[in-house]
């Protein structure tokens, strides 16, 4: 039950931010909601499959949020402005971890390292200045 209330919690402060025309932070707190919800399923999802229909009116009211995003934000060239969302802390702490975790598992010196930052260096876009000419 306390996932679901975490969830619940999440979703009206969305709803709140609904209210008032800022989709970005609605968008945010529904994904954490969204992500409430995947842990519960994950945790009891074996023992219960009926857990799965909890996840719906989540995904609904994300999809909803996404596309009064897109309506509200596409311009006349239909070109839509950047969806950014602001950092959730939590994620930052989980990425650092898996990122630090990735980093001793390779060692410096093996070739699998070697190979993982030349691809790096190859999947960089390189950025040339354009001189007009005329």
């Amino acid at each position: 039950m306390a996932y679901i209330s975490n969830a619940l919690e999440q979703q009206k402060v969305a709803k709140q931010f609904d209210s008032v025309g800022m989709m970005e932070m609605a968008i945010f707190h529904t994904r954490k909601a969204i992500k409430i919800m995947e842990q519960l399923h994950k945790l009891r999802g074996e023992n219960y499959p009926e857990y799965q229909v909890l996840l719906a009116p989540f995904y609904y009211k994300i999809g909803d949020l996404l596309v009064l995003y897109i309506e509200s934000n596409m311009n006349e060239m239909n070109q839509l402005k950047p969806l950014e969302l602001p950092e959730d802390p939590e994620e930052v702490e989980e990425g650092d971890d898996a990122q630090s975790k990735e980093e001793e598992k390779v060692p410096e010196g093996s070739e699998q390292n070697e190979a993982a930052s030349e691809k790096n260096e190859e999947a960089e876009p390189v950025i040339e200045d354009v001189i007009d000419s005329a």
